[in-house]
């Protein structure tokens, strides 16, 4: 095709007299019925191993009344993941707290000294979320003292916390099919296997505590947050909990949530009614995220938790502050680590670090990095002996895979360079002892001239189709596929178009914002690239546009506008 670039991959053709929708479905895969889910296709939670030992362990505990704490992480997963559990055991009527590590103090996962401090408070069984699986020597060490029950959806490492009264992470071979939940989704999932067991609704208890069936679905908002904000697959299980969580949260109890909706102004996403997955990831994740990155994720927690009109606008208003704190810190350590990365320009991997780099976001970092350069990234925070910091993918290279061979291959030359890593095959958590930067460096990138084609990164578009399909109509249709995320991407189109105008907007000029037009049709489209200076376009030519449909709201017009993604001259 005349201007298609090497970086696209175009998965098909418009064919004439179908829908667009319903080509995208074919492509996809799906049928109709993928699309309107049912709550009752959830899973048996108790196919999850560990699940019916976790449950015993924890009804046990609430009989005996038993002190329980709710050990969590202080990201987005993290926090809903304590927020759910802990609240579910409250209303179970367990004598349960929570506990989430200070990202500063403490660095990720369970640590001695946290638990000695849970230990001496009397606690007698502690349940991780989000967290934990690679927390072997902690469970050994302290399972005399008090019970373990591990719950994490991350990559499993070479020892499992055996020791642990139950292990649940859906990577572990069990009879339950779906390996891709978040946190809070295997914190809910405990949730509903502790509710249903013992014929729990039919208990006077239960009757006492005001429980009806079904109560337990106000705490999908919290399931959806976490899911969408955790970046796992949207496919499957996920996209029951996400989606009945947004219909949720649309009509959420939660003052706090309520109050950061209202701070987190999206277009006209900014109320109860009009939230979807894009005003999640982009407008209430950051902003519940920014509490653990510059001072302590309890913020976050005490935000959902909040009985007060007044305590939750206050919390939303600070968490509000810190996240453009947050942003202004990203911008800078992002400026750095690029320049820094330049020094490398033959590196498959980037690997960087800098005292002055805040660990609480390196993990943004890389991520922005990874897709300035489309490789994968390391940003590392070097903090006298010991580097800790974060690292995102491209492509289908697995990073913690790579991070962990390569750690291999120092061991047996004598170098134990990495004492924590753990993560998923696109986004990772290390530490480097800093005197090995360099031979860490090199190794990686040697592992991964054997996985070239892993990282190529291509734009995949799902069809080309001509600009009279470009329509209102057609946008409103293709929500259905909704809510989008991993594995399930908003569509992306190419259509051949002309270029009417170009200009920058935005407080910083960072945005290109142009105007199309179809000579055939005689249709204009207005159309925005976000964080695209570089680009300089000729007037009246005509181009390859990739993009996605987008609706926009103003002064009670709705008009189909364009998000460019890349564009080529023809």
């Amino acid at each position: 095709m005349e201007g298609f670039k090497d970086s696209w991959q175009l998965i098909g053709q418009y064919l004439e007299g179908k829908s667009l929708l319903g080509q995208i479905l074919e492509q996809r895969g799906y049928e109709d019925t993928d699309l309107d889910p049912s709550y009752q296709d959830l899973v048996n939670p108790n196919f999850l191993s560990g699940m019916n030992k976790a449950v015993l362990r924890i009804w046990q505990a609430i009989k005996r009344d038993q002190k329980i704490v709710v050990y969590g992480d202080y990201d987005v997963d993290g926090v809903t993941a304590t927020a759910v559990l802990t609240g579910l055991l409250r209303d179970l009527g367990a004598d349960v707290s929570s506990y989430i590590p200070d990202r500063h103090q403490e660095g990720y996962g369970l640590n001695s000294e946290a638990i000695e401090g849970l230990i001496e408070s009397d606690n007698q069984l502690l349940i991780s979320v989000d967290c934990g699986i690679t927390a072997e020597a902690e469970v050994r060490k302290y399972s005399s003292q008090i019970d373990f029950i591990i719950t994490d959806h991350h990559a499993l490492p070479d020892r499992l916390p055996d020791q642990a009264i139950a292990v649940i992470d859906p990577l572990i071979k069990s009879d339950y099919h779906f390996q891709y939940l978040a946190g809070v989704g295997v914190a809910y999932l405990l949730g509903l296997a502790l509710i249903y067991d013992q014929d729990w609704y039919l208990r006077p208890e239960s009757k006492q505590l005001g429980w009806k069936p079904g109560i337990e679905k106000w705490y999908l908002d919290l399931v959806a947050i976490g899911t969408v904000c955790d970046i796992v697959p949207l496919v499957d299980q996920n996209r029951i909990l996400v989606q009945y969580g947004l219909r949720v949260l649309n009509k959420t109890r939660r003052l706090g949530l309520k109050a950061l909706v209202s701070k987190s102004s999206i277009g006209d996403s900014q109320e109860l009614g009009q939230i979807d997955e894009a005003m999640i990831g982009f407008g209430l994740g950051p902003r519940i995220n920014a509490a653990g990155r510059l001072e302590h994720a309890d913020l976050s927690l005490k935000l959902i938790e909040s009985n007060t009109i007044d305590q939750a606008e206050q919390i939303a208003t600070e968490l509000n502050n810190l996240n453009y704190q947050r942003r202004g810190l990203c911008d800078t350590i992002f400026d750095q680590a690029l320049a820094r990365a330049m020094q490398y320009p033959d590196d498959s991997v980037i690997v960087v670090a800098d005292p002055g780099w805040s660990k609480s976001v390196v993990g943004i970092v890389a991520s922005r990095v990874s897709e300035e350069l489309g490789k994968p990234s390391l940003i590392l925070e070097q903090s006298g002996e010991l580097m800790v910091g974060s690292a995102r993918s491209v492509g289908n290279f697995n990073i913690i895979e790579a991070i962990r061979e390569v750690d291999s291959r120092l061991k047996e030359k004598g170098i134990d360079a990495l004492p924590r890593k753990g993560g998923h095959a696109f986004a990772a958590g290390l530490s480097l002892s800093s005197q090995y930067l360099a031979e860490f460096r090199n190794e990686i990138n040697l592992y991964a001239q054997d996985y070239s084609q892993d990282l190529v990164s291509k734009l995949v578009i799902d069809l080309e189709i001509p600009a009279h399909q470009l329509s209102l109509e057609n946008y409103h249709s293709l929500r259905a596929l909704a809510p989008f995320g991993a594995k399930n991407s908003e569509p992306k189109f190419v259509t051949r178009l002309r270029l009417a105008s170009q200009r920058l907007v935005g407080n910083n000029k960072q945005h290109s914002q142009t105007v199309w037009t179809d000579p055939i049709e005689k249709k204009v489209f207005k159309a925005i690239a976000f964080n695209d200076t570089q680009s300089s376009l000729i007037p009246l030519r005509d181009y390859l546009v990739v993009y996605q449909m987008q609706e926009n709201r103003f002064n009670g017009r709705v008009t189909l506008d364009l998000r460019i993604l890349d564009f080529n001259l023809i």
